[in-house]
């Protein structure tokens, strides 16, 4: 039944493609583009010469540094044992526990500290340059009870995954209205530590977009992405779409399949976003990842996971933003793959393919809340 629910959640994304009113990214995955910090671009010689700008108006603000804290309410959770070879699940998911393959508990605390900085290096009349750093923590707790060997709460139980990554996103204006959007980052993923962190953890993820800025109220591009973004990597199509109403009261915000929001202006210190985001990486195991003749084998979880929410941002004093989100997390992946010699196994949407998964696990729906502090362009 859960295989059937994400394919049609992965049928959903892929429809939305189709439909330009639809298109409308961050921690432990590919960062939102975000070019509200700029202003207007354009010829600095002596005859003016304009070029497309980075935003719109009426976006929310850009934050340039934002420090916050996340959790998700306890929830059920059901997970395999593991098998180096992996296994077929062409069956319903609780045949297997049926079988003793796998086991239900309670997962009691999710959660952890959020950072992330998008800083400008360069803004010049044809070209922009911004740099940034994410940090995301995800400790979790279960409830008192046995556990599979070798299984979920064997491995998380009182312990974190972390997700430590630099991007860098480029613009380049083409001419008053196209504008070409470049975009590559690299994240270590895991339950690393600092005495045992190497490039074994690093993964890395890419976006190429050719958009159009037609009025200062509409910005739209279309792309191609590498993304870790469902847990395995993907290539898959990528929209941008951005709106503001003639008011400037409401707006669209969104890169799919990443993220889509709609906005509501209050005034000029408040606004309201209601939507959803899709958020993931690939976590590394490294106590199940082994060296196997000399090469390095990989045991990596990759999660995916859609937040349907809603966030109130509003101004503290300044140019400091505080905001507070909420909603329900729910879980679009959490198997496990077991890469020999590290080789990727990749999947249409983290979920169609013939590779079989070392481990199967289902988490329950969960409500969770996000609060943080930013920094914000002028």
């Amino acid at each position: 039944m859960r295989q059937i629910n994400r394919i049609a959640i992965a049928t959903f994304f892929i429809t939305g493609f189709s439909f330009a009113q639809v298109f409308a990214q961050e921690e432990g995955q590919e960062e939102e583009i975000d070019w509200d910090a700029y202003g207007e671009v354009e010829y600095a010689g002596g005859e003016s010469k304009t070029f497309a700008n980075a935003k719109i108006v009426g976006l929310s603000p850009a934050r340039f540094v934002t420090i916050g804290y996340e959790q998700q309410m306890p929830y059920t959770v059901q997970y395999s044992t593991i098998q180096k070879d992996g296994y077929s699940f062409d069956q319903d998911r609780q045949d297997a526990i049926d079988n003793n393959l796998g086991e239900e508990g309670e997962v009691t605390y999710t959660g952890g500290l959020r950072i992330n900085a998008n800083i400008p290096v360069i803004s010049t009349n044809s070209f922009i340059w911004q740099m940034g750093f994410n940090y995301m923590q995800t400790a979790y707790r279960f409830s008192e009870g046995g556990a599979v060997e070798g299984g979920l709460k064997e491995q998380l139980d009182g312990r974190s995954l972390h997700t430590t990554g630099l991007f860098t996103t480029l613009y380049k204006p083409l001419n008053e209205t196209n504008f070409l959007l470049l975009q590559a980052q690299a994240d270590m993923s895991g339950d690393y530590t600092l005495d045992n962190l190497g490039d074994q953890y690093l993964r890395y993820s890419a976006a190429v977009l050719f958009g159009k800025r037609p009025h200062d109220r509409l910005q739209w591009a279309v792309g191609l992405s590498r993304t870790y973004r469902v847990g395995a990597p993907n290539y898959i199509p990528v929209a941008m779409y951005n709106y503001t109403s003639e008011n400037r009261k409401w707006g669209i915000e969104a890169l799919l399949p990443a993220r889509a929001a709609y906005r509501y202006n209050i005034n000029q210190t408040s606004l309201i976003l209601a939507g959803f985001a899709l958020e993931g990486a690939s976590y590394r195991i490294g106590e199940l990842s082994n060296p196997t003749d000399g090469e390095i084998s990989s045991f990596e979880i990759r999660r995916g996971e859609i937040k349907a929410r809603v966030e109130y941002q509003r101004q503290l004093v300044g140019f400091f933003w505080w905001s507070v989100q909420a909603g329900v997390r729910i879980d679009y992946s959490y198997d496990a793959d077991y890469l020999d010699n590290g080789d990727e196994t990749l999947r249409v949407f983290g979920i169609l393919g013939d590779a079989p998964f070392s481990m199967r696990n289902s988490l329950g729906p969960a409500p969770y809340f996000n609060l943080s502090i930013s920094f914000v362009s002028p």
